[in-house]
């Protein structure tokens, strides 16, 4: 399994990392001074914790083509397209972020110890309409990592329609990779374990999986990360596939298409 280096830069096919580099006037002073500079740059905050990969967007692409195929009814082309989107290196880059801590990417050994803040009260989390509001605020997009990100409604359609294509076991390795990592979720900007209420939008944003469980119940600033509304939302085209929301397939036509798909 590629480490986190290998994951955030491994040549121009890669996710690009951009990384600021010091001329030999830069920096004066002692050799002291220049350490504190250099660890200050290190130690800087970042929108999230690994860039994205070249397989976020091939994923997205190959599954927004799948749901077109499906809406034409055209059932093995949306099959094998969903099998190319079953990208492994997403899983990779999913245990890197959301799986046990690494001080390289999560800058914290363990999660911190905190006392259950005493406004922990109404929901925890926010309403389908809520929901649904906040997913199109935010262009279905990941606000941290920038990923375009997929509706569990539209994953389900892929599962009912093609349920022998769709590897969905319940466990992150049986899941598809590419369906299970750009899941579009609620992240709460102040956790709720914290005190963040899911009543107040300002402090819901979308999230993939990955950045979603990444940082579990910490606060940004203690795993050094920005707070993503302090960017707007990219807002195009891409409708996280809720275009599949009112699709129905007849239980025939599945049972044709799975046959024909083995």
């Amino acid at each position: 399994m590629p480490d986190a280096r290998q994951i955030a830069v491994s040549g121009s096919e890669r996710a690009e990392l951009e990384m600021g580099t010091i001329g030999p006037n830069a920096l004066e002073g002692s050799r002291d001074a220049a350490a504190e500079f250099l660890l200050t740059c290190e130690r800087m905050l970042r929108r999230c914790f690994l860039p994205p990969l070249p397989e976020h967007d091939l994923a997205a692409s190959l599954l927004s083509q799948a749901a077109d195929a499906l809406l034409e009814r055209n059932l093995l082309q949306a099959a094998d397209l969903i099998r190319r989107s079953d990208l492994r290196f997403l899983e990779d880059y999913r245990y890197k972020v959301a799986g046990p801590l690494d001080p390289a990417i999560h800058r914290i050994a363990k999660f911190p110890v905190y006392a259950r803040s005493s406004q922990t009260m109404g929901r925890r989390m926010p309403t389908m309409a809520v929901t649904r509001e906040v997913f199109a605020r935010d262009g279905y997009r990941c606000r941290f990592c920038g990923s375009k990100v997929i509706v569990k409604e539209a994953r389900k359609v892929f599962i009912n329609a093609l349920p022998t294509v769709v590897r969905w076991a319940g466990t992150n390795r049986g899941c598809h990779f590419g369906l299970a990592v750009l899941s579009a979720s609620i992240d709460h900007v102040v956790p709720f374990q914290r005190g963040g209420r899911s009543e107040d939008l300002a402090n819901l944003v979308t999230a993939c999986n990955p950045c979603q469980f990444g940082r579990g119940h910490c606060l940004l600033d203690e795993v050094e990360l920005e707070d993503p509304t302090k960017y707007a939302p990219v807002i195009d085209d891409w409708d996280g596939l809720t275009r599949l929301r009112a699709f129905r397939l007849h239980r025939d036509q599945s049972s044709d298409a799975e046959v024909s798909c083995r």
